[in-house]
């Protein structure tokens, strides 16, 4: 018997491929999420602490760029 290793080395290719693909959208589905509870949270703070919170948010997210 005959073994074909090019199709197995493809065939595992796709499956971590497949893996990766599956992960990848779990994390965006999250991260998705996480913005929508971030901006429900946001929009109950009181209006005074708001302003602090929009500045900070917005601090990180430069930081992380």
């Amino acid at each position: 018997m005959a073994v074909d290793f090019e199709a197995l080395d493809f065939v595992r290719t796709s499956n971590k491929s497949r893996t990766y693909n599956k992960k990848l959208d779990e994390l965006q589905h999250q991260v998705k999420e996480l913005q929508e509870l971030v901006t429900a949270v946001v929009k109950e703070l009181p209006v005074e602490k708001r302003c602090s919170f929009d500045e900070q948010l917005k601090r990180i997210s430069k930081e992380k760029a």
